[in-house]
């Protein structure tokens, strides 16, 4: 049995507590504090960001997306043409099948964010999707005719809430941060577990699992898993609750 778990269960959890290792790795996975540059032209507001931690801080509207509540710096948001182009056959369900192109038109906006230093004839580009229950961040690599050489799911998400199977086993959302450095991008997934007993939270894992995605001189994207470890906490959920 799986559904949705209720707000009043997601609530209780307020506050993280001491955190016990219980990894064989002695060093803990540290997530780089954010750093992106200033507005550089009307289509690519940032460019040569350091990560994606200021993807949580955007203003989205429903039809536009904005650096900031200002609403000054507006990000370019890609029509129904373009969604199809960059999306299909990029973003997933959560059971792995390509999401239909009318869902796409309907449901989806996407917007292009930031642009990386160029990689011989081609351009690293990201690119932030919105949708119901739905969030995704894409890389494209694009060639000097906005021609797409490669694409790349950073983090491609249906992010309706964790989800409790079994009656007694909640599993959370993923929650995925990056760090960009020239060709490559350091991913790190983190996912929370837990065991219900007699409908109280007990203690809560965490497992964080780091990737190494290169960028080669090809446009090719070559993934390799880097480290895994888990981490034991007394109250987490509430760090997943939002993208």
């Amino acid at each position: 049995m799986k559904f949705i778990i209720y707000p009043l269960l997601i609530f209780t959890f307020l506050n993280s507590c001491t955190e016990k290792r219980i990894s064989n790795s002695k060093k803990k996975n540290t997530i780089p504090e954010s750093s992106i540059s200033v507005k550089i032209d009307s289509l690519f507001v940032l460019q040569n960001i350091k990560d994606l931690n200021f993807v949580e801080n955007l203003h989205w509207d429903f039809e536009n997306l904005y650096l900031d509540k200002s609403k000054k710096q507006k990000f370019e948001k890609l029509n129904n043409k373009d969604k199809i182009k960059f999306l299909f056959h990029v973003v997933k369900q959560e059971d792995g099948h390509e999401i239909d192109k009318e869902w796409i038109k309907m449901d989806l906006q996407a917007f292009v964010v930031a642009k990386q230093s160029k990689i011989n004839n081609f351009t690293p580009t990201i690119i932030k999707v919105y949708g119901t229950d739905f969030t995704a961040v894409i890389l494209v690599n694009l060639d000097d005719n906005k021609n797409i050489i490669s694409t790349f799911p950073i983090y491609n998400i249906e992010n309706s809430g964790p989800a409790i199977s079994e009656d007694t086993l909640i599993v959370t959302r993923p929650k995925i941060k990056c760090h960009f450095m020239k060709n490559v991008i350091h991913l790190y997934k983190i996912t929370g577990t837990n065991f219900l007993q007699n409908e109280k939270i007990q203690s809560f894992y965490v497992d964080s699992i780091t990737y190494k995605a290169s960028i080669d001189n090809n446009g090719i994207v070559r993934t390799v898993k880097i480290d895994s470890t888990r981490y034991k906490k007394n109250c987490e959920l509430d760090y997943f609750q939002s993208y």
